[in-house]
């Protein structure tokens, strides 16, 4: 099994994403574009970085600071391993933000969750990111 976030899983990350027409038409629907980090807590800088334009993913690198991010999430291994077993839902994820368990770094949580397409598109995430350590 790769690494969560590093090169190899962030592909397989990617071609699930692109493969999932709900999700990336859905937010191409609203010409979503963005740039994601991902990573762990305790870490000082993210592991990786996708760049998501109108709802595909075009481009995962690992992280440069050079790199302007829009959104920087990270929780810790055993919080997302949790989350790819059982891929939580809106009650979950509030309270795992709440709490603290799930941090964003970068990028407004609450507004995220006032738009339906980025709130659905957020949970689907989860998902995919499940078949990623399935297909790993």
């Amino acid at each position: 099994m790769s690494e969560l976030f590093s090169m190899p899983w962030m592909k397989v990350y990617q071609a699930i994403w692109n493969e999932n027409s709900e999700l990336s038409q859905s937010l191409a629907k609203i010409d979503f574009s963005t740039i994601v980090a991902y990573g762990m807590l305790k870490e000082a800088q993210p592991r990786s970085i996708m760049e998501v334009k109108s709802g595909q993913i075009i481009r995962v690198t690992p992280f440069e600071q050079q790199i302007l991010l829009q959104w920087d999430i990270r929780s810790d291994e055993k919080y997302w391993q949790q989350w790819f077993a059982n891929p939580p839902g809106m009650m979950t994820l509030g309270m795992a933000v709440a709490t603290g368990k799930l941090r964003f770094v970068l990028g407004n949580y609450e507004q995220m969750l006032k738009n339906p397409t980025l709130a659905g598109a957020f949970m689907r995430m989860f998902a995919i990111m499940a078949q990623v350590e399935r297909a790993m």
